[in-house]
């Protein structure tokens, strides 16, 4: 397991029934900072594909995953997995 403060994550984190809805809030993050889907996929060397899978809760992400695309938005992991925009 990696802690991290406030919250601890398995190596693999299920992307349903984690901290609230991550795909809604990496969308939520995404748009709000006028990223396309494309623009961030490319920041974080995926598909557009992938992040639309990602924000319609389809697949599971890894902690390094979420580490890039919260990176790529300039964001830290846990502020991006907050629902709080």
């Amino acid at each position: 397991m990696i802690s991290r403060p406030g919250f601890i994550m398995n190596k693999s984190i299920k992307v349903r029934g984690t901290v609230g809805d991550p795909g809604r809030s990496i969308r939520r993050w995404r748009t709000n900072l006028g990223m396309t889907q494309r623009e961030l996929a490319k920041k974080v060397g995926k598909t557009q594909g992938f992040i639309s899978q990602i924000e319609l809760n389809r697949i599971e992400l890894s902690t390094e995953e979420y580490d890039k695309i919260s990176a790529a938005m300039g964001l830290k992991t846990e502020k991006l997995l907050s629902s709080v925009c």
